[in-house]
């Protein structure tokens, strides 16, 4: 059996923890996160600041290739002793989301299970209107929907290739319950299909038209909900503008960020890659941004180790306290750019809770969200 230590010197955490009993490190009462420190990396090696490898612009996120699990040496996520430290704990009052996620919010499917909180953006996927409503008035006005259907996606190879055509039959299949959900929700985002991964230049020509049609009826559109490592970043200036010409500022940027383990989170071309695409094209920061997927997840990259492909779904590659600050991280991450520093992202969302089907158990989220966001 392998064990990962903090490396911050062989006592520090032993002296940490034994003030943090005495009372002389935090306060009584408050909440506390585990939070790895230091720079050991999982399979014992220690990654400076600077040490992550450049890759090639070709990335892949496969999230349903059977990809061979990393060596065993890697899953180390149940054995780490964490060192436990205090964080700022949620106000007394009011739907508010603990300040070390509040740049997080959840992604449910069918259903929303308890906790609810003011989360800043959560992602319903299959969601019906009166699961939607009871949300809405569970975590108030200030939670910006991602809303998404799955009942056309086996179509979504033909309908892209229809164009237009295609376009106004996905609006034929939505817009029924779409309609009652802008009703009587009021504000949200509507995305279209999810990681397209086919022709670029067609894929614009839909969804260019998919967000006229939102716009005459009075909703947001939500495009983009590429996979990680795509499209190209110079793709929204070329192949991609088409949508960037029918967009309008009510609507939001998606895409999806994960990474493999948490050495691979500092690697700009996964998690945070919606910088290179804004250094590429300006103009994208025209609009919000929402990573509507987030986590951990199998990431096929020619330019990094094999070994750092990682696992499908956090549950195989790590334990819930160790991913839990895998969010802390990601939240720290994003802060620069979010309402305190540039504004470009709204927030993350992080994949999945509510209903899990069988072949995203290793994805299950639902405990991970009462670890953050308390019982409900």
């Amino acid at each position: 059996m392998k064990v990962k230590w903090t490396a911050v010197g062989n006592g520090l955490p032993i002296l940490m923890q034994l003030c943090w009993v005495a009372g002389w490190w935090g306060h009584g009462g408050q909440a506390r996160r585990s939070l790895n420190l230091g720079g050991l990396q999982e399979d014992g090696q220690w990654m400076e600041p600077d040490g992550v490898r450049p890759i090639t612009d070709r990335v892949t996120h496969w999230a349903y290739a059977d990809v061979p699990d990393a060596p065993d040496w890697l899953t180390w996520g149940a054995q780490t002793p964490e060192l436990v430290v205090p964080v700022e704990p949620p106000a007394a009052s009011g739907p508010i989301v603990p300040r070390e996620f509040y740049m997080l919010g959840p992604h449910f499917i069918n259903h929303a299970p308890a906790p609810w909180v003011g989360w800043p953006v959560a992602t319903l996927v299959d969601m019906d209107t009166l699961g939607m409503v009871e949300l809405r008035g569970r975590c108030g006005d200030g939670t910006l929907f991602v809303w998404r259907a799955t009942w056309m996606d086996h179509a979504a190879g033909r309908l892209v290739l229809r164009g237009k055509a295609g376009a106004r039959e996905w609006w034929e299949s939505v817009q029924g319950a779409l309609l009652d959900a802008r009703d009587v929700i009021g504000s949200f985002v509507v995305q279209g299909f999810n990681e397209w991964g086919g022709d670029l230049g067609q894929f614009a020509v839909f969804e260019a038209e998919r967000l006229r049609i939102l716009h005459d009826n009075g909703l947001r559109g939500g495009f983009g909900a590429f996979s990680v490592g795509m499209p190209p970043t110079a793709a929204w200036g070329r192949e991609l503008s088409p949508i960037l010409e029918v967009a309008n500022p009510r609507d939001v940027r998606l895409a999806h960020a994960y990474w493999s383990y948490r050495r691979t989170m500092t690697n700009p071309w996964w998690f945070t890659r919606f910088t290179l695409e804004h250094k590429e094209t300006p103009e994208l920061k025209r609009w919000g941004l929402v990573l509507s997927e987030i986590g951990r997840d199998v990431i096929e990259d020619p330019g990094v180790d094999r070994r750092d492909w990682g696992k499908r779904g956090w549950k195989r590659s790590c334990s819930l306290g160790t991913f839990v600050n895998d969010l802390w991280e990601a939240n720290r991450m994003l802060r620069p750019y979010g309402p305190e520093g540039s504004g470009e992202v709204l927030g993350a969302t992080i994949y999945t809770g509510g209903q899990i089907f069988e072949k995203w158990q290793a994805f299950d989220c639902n405990e991970v969200y009462r670890e953050m966001w308390g019982q409900g």
